[in-house]
């Protein structure tokens, strides 16, 4: 049938000028991720610390105003639920580039790659390692901006507020 056509030459494969397009988009994309991490890192690192030690100190806040000034203590859980929402963002689109980098490797892996000429199986290869490498932004290539550690960094933080508060 001609789904089974044999291509001798990549110039006559479709396919292969296809996936190739895609390699050369596919690298563009790793380069701008790559770029942001060079940017973001060190604001991501800074962002989160200090998220961490001013979302404890701000609960703490909050909790010894409550009885005498319940406004007050209002505005400190809105800072606070700022902070959170903030953070929150952040590791949810940093979330979403890691889950999109390896969706890729899934959908080389779906692909009826074994219809392709040998040329077109090669460069499957090629992306298809490449992928084993996600794209993910960090804070200071100290921690993974994700979904995970956004919980992480949460629990962090009302550990410090138990502890403020233990030492009260």
């Amino acid at each position: 049938t001609d789904d089974w056509a044999i291509c001798f030459r990549p110039v006559e494969d479709p396919a292969f000028t296809h996936l190739s397009a895609c390699i050369r988009y596919h690298n563009e994309v790793i380069d701008f991720s790559d770029l942001l991490e060079s940017i973001y890192s060190t604001g991501f690192l800074t962002t989160v610390g200090l998220n961490t030690i001013v979302i404890s100190i701000t609960i703490f806040q909050s909790a010894m105003v409550m009885s005498e000034r319940p406004l007050d203590s209002l505005r400190y859980i809105a800072f606070t639920g700022a902070q959170l929402v903030h953070l929150f963002f952040l590791s949810y689109f940093s979330q979403k580039l890691t889950d999109h980098s390896q969706q890729v490797r899934k959908f080389l892996c779906e692909a009826e790659w074994y219809r392709t000429t040998l040329y077109t199986q090669r460069l499957f290869i090629f992306i298809w390692m490449r992928t084993l490498i996600p794209c993910k932004l960090t804070a200071g290539k100290i921690l993974v901006m994700s979904l995970e550690n956004f919980t992480s960094v949460v629990k962090t933080s009302l550990s410090y507020f138990t502890l403020l508060r233990s030492m009260r």
